[in-house]
């Protein structure tokens, strides 16, 4: 099955040219992308082609554009909308093309559209955890680093399950969705899952991850069937080979959802206080039944590097990058 056409019109060239190379050239759109920068010639193309999305822009926008041979119409907009036009979705224009395709992405996904694109992988997806009920010890450094060991042999997704990940703020910048949006759109039951799943997705050196929630409150009220729904449909539809999960001691039914990774990373101290830290939950997990998670816990001491401070964006240190490479055994 060949992509569904989204068709971009806009009387600048060089606009049109820029936006079809970056779109076409991207993973991160379902969509076959053409050009063209008049509406007589995107007419003529619709009388070969089945348009799955038009974006236009709003001074081209007729009412013609309401033909069902046009597909389902998104407005590119400087800031004004033709009369007649304004129940139509807007997306402005000057903006990046990632930007412009997300929300492309974001509103096909609203529509409850189920995935067409027929590249997904079927084969073993493979679970990584990284969760330690020890603090200050470079958890996500170290998450991060063997995410992206992963992610240059194998697709691969990283979540971080933290409530002060600190991400948005290390990136100067908020990403206009995140985890928290992907799982209310899961509750809401709508058909366009892998959309929206490629709407929030944002990439760091081959590794995707999504910006994790923003606030302990929100991430305490996902509940541990909620996390399960969400796990089960990455595995079985997103096309990943691999998921690197880093936990908290914030989300429901952590051993639960820890008990659903084939390998969990367990950075480590050595000091006293840390080991009878470590001790405590060796006993919580026997009182609660979940003895069976030693069995795929892994104790690692992490590189000295892990814990220092960050201030240039989400960085990771050389000496963790490759301390994490020895541990990708796939």
């Amino acid at each position: 099955m060949k992509n569904k056409i989204l068709a971009v019109c806009d009387s600048e060239e060089a606009y049109v040219g820029r936006l079809m190379e970056y779109l076409n050239g991207k993973q991160i759109s379902p969509f076959y992308v053409r050009s063209f920068t008049s509406w007589e010639a995107l007419e003529d193309f619709a009388q070969q082609e089945e348009i799955e999305v038009l974006l236009v822009s709003a001074d081209i926008a007729g009412e013609e554009m309401r033909s069902p041979q046009m597909g389902k119409r998104i407005l590119l907009s400087t800031g004004q909308v033709p009369e007649g036009l304004e129940k139509e979705p807007v997306i402005y224009k000057y903006q990046s093309a990632e930007k412009i395709i997300r929300e492309v992405l974001n509103y096909y996904a609203e529509a409850g559209q189920p995935f067409l694109q027929a590249a997904i992988w079927r084969g073993e997806v493979r679970i990584y955890g990284v969760y330690s009920p020890l603090g200050r010890l470079g958890k996500t450094t170290f998450a991060l680093a063997f995410g992206m060991a992963c992610a240059r042999r194998r697709r691969t997704l990283y979540l971080n399950l933290e409530a002060y990940s600190g991400f948005e703020e290390l990136k100067a910048s908020l990403h206009e969705w995140n985890l928290g949006d992907l799982l209310y759109f899961l509750k809401k039951g709508k058909q366009g899952f892998l959309y929206k799943l490629k709407s929030v997705t944002q990439n760091l050196e081959y590794l995707d991850y999504i910006s994790p929630v923003l606030s302990l409150e929100d991430l305490l009220a996902v509940t541990e069937e909620e996390w399960e729904i969400l796990l089960e449909r990455l595995v079985k539809d997103a096309g990943y080979e691999c998921l690197v999960i880093d936990f908290s001691d914030s989300i429901q039914g952590l051993f639960g959802l820890l008990g659903k990774c084939g390998c969990i990373y367990m950075p480590v101290l050595e000091d006293g206080i840390s080991q009878a830290k470590l001790g405590q939950f060796e006993k919580i997990l026997e009182l609660r039944g979940y003895e069976n998670l030693r069995e795929i816990i892994h104790r690692i001491k992490l590189p000295q590097t892990a814990g220092r401070e960050n201030s240039g964006g989400l960085i990771v240190p050389e000496e963790m990058k490759q301390f994490a490479e020895e541990l990708d055994d796939w």
